[in-house]
């Protein structure tokens, strides 16, 4: 399969581990983690944006929304929302 090349850190999950251990459900399904007190807290998890069918249309971009709030000390205003993408069928 494909690895993307985008200009942020992002984990490919080959052996679906972290995918189950998170019980993400679909792909993507993003998770916003950030360091407190020594330990990694999810801040946000669902779906990138509003729109993942047309990039032009996007009202929410749920991810920017999250890191941008957290970058200037400000609350998260939507922390969750439902992934949008293709169900992830997990091997045993």
């Amino acid at each position: 399969s494909k690895i993307e090349e985008f200009n942020f850190p992002y984990l490919y999950d080959a052996t679906q581990k972290v995918a189950k251990d998170f019980k993400a459900q679909k792909t993507p399904h993003v998770y916003v983690l950030w360091k407190e007190d020594n330990k990694y807290v999810i801040k946000y998890n669902g779906a990138i944006d509003d729109n993942g069918a047309d990039q032009e249309n996007v009202k929410n971009p749920y991810v920017q929304m999250a890191v941008d709030a957290l970058l200037s000390n400000n609350k998260i205003k939507v922390k969750e929302t439902k992934s949008i993408g293709c169900q992830i069928y997990f091997r045993n």
